[in-house]
């Protein structure tokens, strides 16, 4: 896997569930609302294709077809220099000198592989060798009655950019919703992960509310990272090992993705720093303020708001400017409710990194340092060892509640203990109950489903 996604979403190929699920079989698959999957970080492959690509003169300037970009180990083992000129994304500026977008190297487009089907989101490279936990949602689903391609569609997106979306992503995925609200006949649920609620909120905002009304029966946010996580921050900074936070090798085998690899890809999409932890204050409890320490070096501390800082310590000046870009940008900072049906799915009690802590100080190193230990922080804030609690229950705020009330739309948090953040398992006959609620037309009236947290 790579960068921070690594983060999010090494999560998704690392691990996954053994929980033998409660079976809530729904017989006729005609009657079932159309599900629509949407992956988070590096949750899915993408694939480019190459026409007078301007770069390194040793790299392919030119491809007869899309190629898969993330992830083919062989192609990255490879030529690993030409993958991440490929895979990273650049700050496009006006004639002014003025930000106008993230661009690809000159000469590539990137696109998300089998957009509505699945295979792009349960196999991240072509031969089907490198499965993600999306695999084991559409098995669980397709026991359940639902059929892909029927009722049951991927959505995948080029997740470098984050939310901010700089391509047609929101416009497939608007008509990929009324396709399939259209030859159902009912209104589709969105099931997103990790930074894909994040992504869906930004899809909801550019909606009308009579389109929603029309058009989304339910939103499934699972394993949410509302306002970041600090793993992110690791990745970037010096290159995430995947054994010490996951306790397995990173997809493609050990060695494959190497922490200075990592690093590299990490501090060069935005996607990373939209998953950076949000700065706030002390009198809110869903963010981080300016006096918490997330990175500790021998003579200098880092908080969430010293980020540009710390990268310009690292030598990465570029990194550091798109941080700025992404945290000043109005889609990381608004967080408003979708006003739709929401029901939120987090696990929590699993030891969640809240600092990271180097024996030496940053100083334009040319290898990134590595972190001699990690505190945890306290176990009230223990999340699902990607996204701590706070983040996942940002939704559950006052304002949320109490607008989603005064536009008659559910909002519900269930907790799950010890639920690891690719862990998309668990919450999963759950999930199929409520769908089963609104498929029965009832789900208004079902008071154990009705703004509240479990935990």
């Amino acid at each position: 896997m790579i960068v921070k996604g690594v983060l999010l979403a090494v999560c998704i190929a690392v691990t996954g569930s053994n929980r033998a699920e409660e079976s809530i079989v729904l017989d006729d698959h005609d009657e079932l609302p159309p599900i629509i999957l949407v992956p988070g970080f590096t949750g899915c492959s993408i694939e480019n294709k190459l026409t007078g690509k301007k770069g390194t003169p040793s790299c392919p300037t030119d491809t007869k077809d899309w190629e898969v970009l993330w992830l083919e180990a062989s192609e990255l083992s490879m030529n690993p220099v030409c993958f991440l000129e490929n895979i990273v994304m650049n700050i496009k500026t006006s004639s002014d000198g003025e930000f106008e977008s993230f661009a690809n190297v000159e000469g590539e487009t990137i696109r998300p592989r089998d957009f509505g089907g699945v295979d792009g989101m349960c196999y991240l490279d072509k031969n089907k060798t490198l499965s993600s936990f999306y695999l084991q949602v559409v098995q669980y689903f397709t026991k359940e009655g639902w059929v892909v391609g029927t009722n049951l569609f991927g959505a995948p997106y080029d997740w470098r950019m984050g939310g901010n979306r700089y391509d047609d992503y929101f416009n497939d995925l608007k008509e990929l919703i009324e396709n399939a609200t259209e030859t159902t006949g009912k209104r589709a649920v969105i099931f997103a992960h990790s930074m894909g609620p994040s992504v869906i909120l930004e899809f909801l905002y550019s909606m009308t509310i009579a389109w929603k009304q029309e058009n989304i029966a339910a939103f499934m946010a699972v394993a949410p990272v509302w306002s970041g996580n600090v793993l992110s921050v690791w990745n970037a900074a010096s290159g995430l090992d995947c054994k010490s936070a996951f306790g397995a090798h990173c997809p493609g085998g050990e060695g494959a993705l190497t922490k200075a690899f990592l690093r590299e890809i990490g501090a060069n999409i935005p996607a990373s720093f939209w998953t950076f932890p949000m700065r706030g204050s002390d009198s809110d409890n869903y963010t981080w303020s300016d006096t918490e320490v997330i990175v500790s070096t021998p003579n200098k501390n880092y908080t969430a708001y010293d980020m540009p800082e710390m990268f310009r310590d690292l030598g990465l000046d570029t990194s550091a400017e798109m941080n700025e870009i992404i945290q000043n940008s109005s889609a990381k900072n608004r967080f408003l409710p979708p006003l739709v049906d929401t029901h939120v799915f987090y696990g929590y009690g699993v030891k969640t990194p809240a600092r990271f802590i180097y024996n030496i100080s940053f100083n334009k190193q040319p290898l990134p340092p590595q972190a001699i230990d990690i505190d945890y922080g306290p176990e009230s804030d223990y999340g699902d060892g990607a996204a701590p609690l706070r983040s996942s229950l940002r939704s559950n705020s006052y304002e949320w509640r109490l607008v989603q009330d005064r536009h008659m739309k559910q909002l519900t948090h269930r907790g799950y203990k010890g639920m690891s953040h690719s862990n998309t398992i668990e919450p999963l006959p759950d999930i199929v109950a409520i769908i089963k609620k609104i498929r029965e037309g009832d789900a208004r009236n079902q008071s154990d489903y009705r703004n509240h947290t479990m935990l």
